[in-house]
Formats: C-alpha cells, structure tokens, sequence
C-alpha cells in the first residue's frame, strides 16, 4: 500500500475553500426569510415634510425685521424702514413693527404716516404703557403739550411707576405753566434738585429769564455740585442764551421710545 505524500500546501488550500463556504453559507442564513434591506431599516435622512407657502413667509418675514433692527442700530433709518415694511408685507401678523416705523416716520419728520401708524398700534393695543409714552412724545415734538399730557397719564394709569412717562409728563406740563405740578413730576423720578433744573431749562426756552435763575439758585441749595444748573446760572448772569425754536435743543430732554431694538 502506497501513503500520499503530506503536502502543507494542499491543506491551505482546502482550509481557505473551507472558510469560504462556512462565510457563504452564514450569509445565506442570515437573510433568509428577509425581503430587502430597505425595508428593514429605516434611514435618518428621510426628506422633511414640504414648508408651505405661510410658514416661508413667516420666516423670511423674521429675517428682514432682524436685518431692520440691525439698520435701525446703526442709525440707518431709511434702510430700516424699508426692511420693516418688506417683513410686514410679507407677514401682516408682525405687531410691533407698526410701532417701530411710527416711531421712525416720527424721527424723519413724517407727521402723516407716523401717525396713521400710531393709530393702527393703539387700535390693537391701546393698554400698551410704553405705546401710550411714545404717542405722547409724538405729540411733544409738535408742541402739542395738552394731547401730550392725556398720554403720558394714561401711561401713568398703566403703571404708575413708569419713570419715562413721568419724565415726559413733568416737561408737558411746565409747557403749560402748571409749575408746581411740574416740579412734583420731575422730582418723583430725579429728585428736587434735578427738578429746580429742569424747570429752569424750559423757563429759558420760554424766555423767563428771571424765573430761569430763581429756579437754578434752588436747585443748587439742594444740590451745589449740579453742574447744569450751575453752568446755565453763569450763563444767564453773562447775557442772556439764545432762545432756540425747538423744545429738543432742551438740555431736559423728553424720554422716550424704549421700542429701539434690544
């Protein structure tokens, strides 16, 4: 009887052909009974439902009011409104943007549209203190002190411890005469020093020279190192200042539009 030869290289060869058909047949195994790879598993990236026409709006009505603020910061006005007005149209639902051109038409000078804005913002939210102010200071760039007062104590009935409406109120009324009242107004929020002073710069504008002083001589018994006050004294006891037209030449300035972006 005559033994084959051992050959190492024919037992290589027959372990790889025996692998290869042990990895076959697993593979057989394991997808047998299955239908498709695609349909027992479920992918992440599956398409997101279609954005409908309203929601787009919406979203690019969000970009351009942000794009307005950002106009609006960097005292771009015009810029900045046409941005507003761009996000209103294509989203009517954007409340405060009628409040913020109003206030923007007010600074450019635009009675009509500026008003016509402030009437739709307080037809939707006549309860709105911070609106209430800034009608009022709509009313006090045009002297119309009496409609400006209505306001800022409508404010005030809002919330009593508004301090820019209060402000503003101290300055409508001392445009009236209503001094004392004035003076209570402006020292709730500054105290009477500050008060003295102010009243002082309005009586300049008014051209009471004397009552100018009066008040400024009061205000630093309260208060000696108001500087303010002590330098419009020294003016008025030089020569009288030059009396200028517009109340927002006032050192008192009126305090308003707390709508600026934030």
């Amino acid at each position: 009887m005559t033994l084959a030869r051992f050959r190492p290289r024919d037992v290589s060869s027959q372990l790889g052909s025996a692998k290869t058909t042990i990895v076959i047949a697993v593979g057989l195994l394991t997808c047998a009974g299955c239908a498709s790879f695609n349909e027992r598993v479920s992918l992440p990236w599956d398409k997101s439902p279609a954005v409908d026409g309203a929601t787009l709006a919406s979203h690019q009505a969000q970009l351009m009011e942000q794009a307005g603020q950002s106009a609006e910061r960097q005292g771009k006005i015009d810029e900045a409104i046409r941005l507003y007005e761009q996000a209103r149209t294509l989203n009517a639902e954007t409340d405060p943007l009628g409040r913020h051109l109003a206030m923007l038409y007010d600074q450019q000078g635009d009675d009509s549209r500026a008003w016509t804005e402030y009437e739709r913002a307080l037809a939707r939210t006549p309860d709105d203190v911070d609106l209430q102010n800034d009608v009022g200071m709509y009313h006090l760039r045009r002297s119309r002190h009496a409609a400006a007062e209505v306001c800022f104590r409508r404010a005030l009935q809002l919330q009593p411890r508004h301090a820019r409406a209060r402000n503003n109120l101290g300055i409508s009324l001392a445009m009236q005469g209503s001094l004392p009242e004035s003076f209570a107004a402006f020292s709730e929020v500054s105290g009477p020093a500050a008060a003295y002073s102010n009243l002082g710069v309005i009586l300049i504008r008014q051209g009471k020279t004397d009552m100018a002083r009066d008040h400024f001589r009061r205000s630093l018994e309260e208060d000696p190192s108001l500087i303010q006050a002590t330098t419009l004294l020294a003016q008025l006891d030089r020569a009288p200042p030059a009396i200028t037209a517009s109340p927002e030449n006032f050192p008192v300035r009126p305090v308003g539009y707390d709508s600026e972006p934030r």
